[in-house]
């Protein structure tokens, strides 16, 4: 289950991303902006997660980005 307060701060993070033009499209023809609004995520939410992500295998960054994007 996930915290009513991780859920109202990730609204609030895709009304900024989309605000600066960072739309969560899918498909590969948008790896940029997908790249783009993970490091936008990455910015925002915090020097404690950007430490974790750092320690992390390209395949965890993966699920770890996965688990934070879901609500």
């Amino acid at each position: 289950m996930v915290s009513t307060s991780w859920t109202s701060w990730l609204e609030e993070f895709e009304a900024y991303a989309d605000s600066k033009g960072v739309f969560n499209l899918d498909g590969d023809r948008n790896k940029d902006i997908r790249a783009r609004r993970k490091a936008l995520l990455l910015s925002q939410a915090g020097a404690r997660v950007r430490e974790i992500h750092k320690t992390l295998t390209a395949a965890n960054r993966h699920v770890f980005m996965m688990i934070l994007l879901q609500a």
